[in-house]
C-alpha cells in the first residue's frame, strides 16, 4: 500500500517514502487493528449486559399488563383442528382406486 502524492501536493520536511515493501509493519499494523476491534466489541457486549442484567433497560419498554392477545392462537388453534378433520376424512371418508391393481 504506497500512495503516492504529486510533488505539488506532498507537503515539505516529512521523510520520503521507501518504495521498498514492509510487510512486517503491515502484518503488525493489521492485526492490531483486528485486536482493536475485538476488544472494543467485547467492552460493548459486556456494558450492554451489565447494564441489561442491573435492569437500566431504557429502551426496552414494558409488556402491557392486559394479558396477551389470543386472537391469533384461536385462530391456530382452529386450522389445526381442521387439518384433524380432514386427516380423519381421508383415513375413513374417502376412497381412493390404487391403479396398479
Amino acid at each position: 500500500m504506497h500512495f503516492h502524492l504529486p510533488k505539488s501536493l506532498a507537503p515539505k520536511g516529512l521523510p520520503k517514502t521507501s518504495d521498498r515493501p514492509r510487510p512486517t509493519r503491515d502484518w503488525m499494523l493489521l492485526l492490531s487493528l483486528a485486536a482493536l476491534i475485538l476488544v472494543a466489541s467485547a467492552g460493548w457486549n459486556v456494558w450492554t449486559f451489565v447494564r441489561v442484567t442491573s435492569g437500566d433497560v431504557g429502551a426496552v419498554e414494558e409488556a402491557a399488563v392486559d394479558g396477551p392477545d389470543l386472537t391469533a392462537l384461536e385462530r391456530v388453534r382452529a386450522a389445526f383442528q381442521e387439518r384433524a378433520a380432514e386427516e380423519a376424512r381421508y383415513r375413513s371418508d374417502y376412497r381412493f382406486v390404487d391403479p396398479s391393481k
